[in-house]
């Protein structure tokens, strides 16, 4: 499981990020989105630190099913990007 910490905030900040472009928002509306201080949520987009369980739900919340979806399958495609190129 720990092999895959890194990739895995490496993906929902990337997926925060595009989220937060595509809905228009700052840093600011984006955090009162998530219910977190605006410096938590800088912190996670610089990668200082990640996501709790209670934001990621947030977080999906402010999704459409279909870009649940997307996430998901991303994610599958990832991981097994991740495991293919450790394989080699």
């Amino acid at each position: 499981m720990r092999k895959y910490k890194g990739f895995v905030k490496r993906f929902l900040i990337g997926w925060l990020r595009e989220m937060r472009s595509a809905l228009g928002l700052t840093q600011e509306k984006m955090s009162e989105s998530l219910r977190m201080s605006a410096r938590s949520y800088t912190d996670i987009e610089r990668g200082k630190s990640g996501f709790s369980a209670t934001t990621l739900l947030f977080f999906l919340s402010l999704l459409k099913d279909e870009e649940i979806l997307r996430l998901v399958h991303d994610f599958r495609e990832g991981i097994k990007k991740e495991e293919d190129h450790e394989a080699i």
